[in-house]
């Protein structure tokens, strides 16, 4: 969503499972209703699922936890981004994941 909206890791920490509208695959941040691809989507109805029967939910109701409902950290190398789209190798990143296939 950092990408595809432009939305800051401050404020995609902030957003709420009641900012997630997964009936009509919408996000509400900041009063503007985004309106999310529907395989993004998907993926975060799949995520709500898990985290509602785990228990995972985080204390604050955040929509973007750790494994362990922990907020993510307030830089963005302590939430894990990084990992998630490339590995460090000889000093530079290698990409792990294209873009299109989270779209």
């Amino acid at each position: 969503m950092m990408m595809l909206y432009g939305i800051t890791y401050r404020e995609l920490r902030k957003i709420k499972w009641e900012n997630f509208d997964e009936f009509y695959g919408f996000i509400t941040v900041n009063g503007f209703e985004l309106r999310l691809p529907p395989k993004l989507s998907r993926q975060l109805q799949q995520v709500q699922k898990f985290v509602f029967q785990n228990h995972v939910k985080s204390n604050e109701d955040l929509l973007f936890t750790d494994g362990n409902g922990e907020p993510w950290g307030e830089i963005t190398s302590s939430s894990g981004i990084p990992d998630r789209f490339g590995r460090r190798e000889q000093g530079r990143l290698q990409e792990r994941y294209h873009i299109i296939i989270w779209i």
